[in-house]
């Protein structure tokens, strides 16, 4: 089942939690997986791939895909490699009540130490996709953030957690769309959304640790608006 189908460096970056057909025509939940393709930069999955019946797969889309192995990455334990010569096939979709089930991983959100940080230090083992139920303040800023390589528009999710805000990059296209926070649309203003905790299900993600830095970023992968 889809959770993510975020942006990634010109191609795609899916993620989801496989499900099991049972007899009665219901299916069982299992753990997170990461399509990657091994034959793209940092396993990017082209976006062709994932359209399938002339749309972008979206969140609660069930998905059939043939995977070879496990891509052994310390950093990122959920990617699996895909079959880059198969396709993919959309097999159904799960109703919204499937949030209900499924269970808050927000934990820690990586660190308290990393709160009001993007990144955290990497750590081998470490689960790197949750599903986040906020319960306090969240809001979105987006603005234009002057750098030494010129402009670059930022879209940050804040996320009270712990009595602390922790931030996350916001990689989802469908969001940005809906408030409208391409570059174009927030030019130099710095806006602010507030969004109602309780209507609102994220799908976080940690990249893999940076060349520059080494560090990890912490990724807003999908932002489901119920």
């Amino acid at each position: 089942m889809v959770l993510a189908n975020s942006l990634k460096k010109g191609g795609r970056c899916v993620a989801g939690v496989e499900v099991t057909p049972t007899t009665n025509g219901q299916y069982l939940l299992g753990e997170w997986i990461r399509p990657i393709d091994p034959s793209q930069h940092e396993g990017t999955i082209p976006g062709r791939r994932t359209i399938l019946n002339n749309r972008f797969l979206k969140p609660l889309d069930i998905v059939s895909i043939r995977f070879l192995r496990p891509a052994n990455d310390p950093y990122h334990p959920e990617d699996i490699e895909i079959d880059g010569a198969t396709n993919w096939s959309l097999e159904g979709e799960m109703d919204s009540s499937v949030f209900s089930v499924l269970r808050d991983e927000s934990g820690d959100l990586w660190g308290a130490s990393s709160a009001n940080n993007r990144k955290v230090l990497p750590h081998a083992g470490n689960k790197t996709l949750r599903i986040i139920k906020p319960k306090g303040k969240l809001y979105v800023r987006a603005f234009a953030d002057e750098t030494p390589w010129g402009v670059k528009h930022r879209r940050i999710l804040h996320i009270e957690h712990q009595s602390a805000v922790h931030q996350f990059s916001i990689d989802d296209p469908s969001f940005g769309r809906r408030h409208s926070l391409s570059p174009s649309e927030v030019g130099d203003r710095n806006l602010k959304i507030d969004l109602d905790p309780a209507k609102t299900i994220v799908i976080a993600s940690l990249t893999k640790p940076f060349e520059k830095d080494g560090m990890q970023y912490k990724i807003a992968a999908t932002i489901i608006e119920l």
